[in-house]
């Protein structure tokens, strides 16, 4: 499905504790009615691929 940003679509960067940008998490389609949305990460930076660490501020 293609993002349709009239749906709604958020984006931002993730960084790591010393400020280093690895990648994207995003909210695409988002439906605040029924309160549902699709998730996306992406991880770009391999050296971060397989660790379970996650912060939510």
């Amino acid at each position: 499905m293609c993002i349709n940003k009239t749906n709604g679509y958020e984006q931002k960067a993730i960084i790591t504790e010393v400020g280093t940008h690895i990648g994207w998490v995003d909210l695409k389609n988002i439906d605040s009615f029924n309160k549902h949305a699709e998730l996306g990460i992406a991880i770009g930076n391999k050296s971060h691929w397989g660790k379970a660490t996650v912060n939510l501020l």
